[in-house]
């Protein structure tokens, strides 16, 4: 694949199957890459005609994610915000059950003893 981000230019990928090329397709699109992608087959390769067995369960296809790169950014990042909230609070009640949960900040200084006489 294309490493440099800035690269906009033709990119030409081969496949062995119409499956395999509809698959890079498909990835291209969802991963938000691209939308235009075309296919042309190789006629002089022969390999139109081959029908390779699928390993997929008919009516467990992948369902396509519409989002934008950026919009499934967001969403990991607030998934991951709520998944550490949940942690913490967790870790608060552990630690509020082994009676070692401290208040925020700096601890307040003990007031001095008074001196024995």
């Amino acid at each position: 694949m294309i490493r440099d981000p800035a690269y906009a230019g033709a990119y030409d990928a081969y496949a062995y199957s119409q499956d395999q090329a509809e698959a890079l397709r498909t990835k291209l699109i969802e991963s938000g890459i691209t939308k235009d992608v075309t296919i042309v087959p190789a006629v002089e390769a022969g390999l139109l005609d081959i029908v390779r067995p699928t390993t997929a369960t008919p009516g467990h296809e992948r369902p396509v994610d519409t989002r934008t790169l950026e919009e499934r950014r967001e969403d990991k990042r607030v998934e991951n915000r709520v998944r550490q909230e949940k942690k913490r609070a967790a870790d608060r009640e552990e630690k509020a059950r082994n009676g070692t949960l401290r208040g925020r900040g700096r601890p307040r200084k003990q007031p001095a003893s008074s001196p024995m006489v």
